[in-house]
């Protein structure tokens, strides 16, 4: 279903990948233009899905660089936006935008911090940032700290344009099942599907790890 939104939507664009919901708000932020080049637009766009209009809120402080290829994702009433790309300049950065001042933030972070990166993916819980592409990190956002992640067995390919997804997941122990109790643990899945590599090999496989 096409939705007829009022207000002034943003330009066309590419790259802007998944966009942060705060309440009923979804916010979008740059994208890409034409080949490697993102679009100039500096705003922060908003869609109300109450009243099904799109919003461009008055913002304080420095927003990031154009880009496309970042992750913007919602952590309690702050979005925060880490890497992407503009022409062959790749980003590191991770900005923070407090969608209740409206006022941007360039979040200094400590530990390992991640190289620049784009066409990553994230999920958040908690108070965790987790970001998958090429590496696997964990950014603490109460202490601004990347940790860098290490699993057992081995990893799964790199890998760009990838989806990713937390899913909570009951499970129930075999005394449960057999007295049919609705008394569960449960536990958060993270599932990471498709994308491809540098040489322009696409994935159709699906990883799933535990965060919890």
């Amino acid at each position: 279903q096409t939705v007829q939104a009022k207000g002034v939507a943003p330009t066309v664009r590419t790259y802007h990948t998944s966009s942060a919901c705060v309440r009923d708000r979804l916010y979008v932020f740059s994208g890409g233009d034409a080949g490697a080049s993102p679009v100039t637009d500096p705003q922060i766009h908003v869609f109300d899905t109450v009243s099904v209009t799109w919003l461009q809120p008055e913002s304080k402080g420095t927003p990031p660089a154009p880009r496309h290829g970042h992750v913007i994702t919602a952590v309690g009433s702050n979005i925060y936006i880490h890497g992407g790309m503009a022409g062959e300049k790749i980003h590191s950065d991770m900005f923070l935008l407090n969608t209740e001042t409206m006022k941007w933030e360039k979040v200094r972070a400590k530990g390992d911090v991640p190289p620049g990166v784009a066409a990553h993916s994230s999920v958040t819980f908690g108070k965790n940032i987790f970001i998958f592409g090429g590496m696997t990190c964990k950014n603490d956002c109460k202490k601004t700290r990347w940790t860098r992640l290490r699993f057992d067995g081995d990893p799964p390919p790199s890998r760009l344009d990838h989806s990713m997804c937390l899913v909570p997941w009951r499970v129930k122990t075999p005394e449960e099942h057999a007295a049919q109790s609705c008394d569960a643990d449960v536990v958060h899945l993270c599932f990471i599907f498709g994308g491809m590599d540098t040489q322009g090999v696409i994935f159709n496989d699906c990883l799933v790890t535990v965060l919890t």
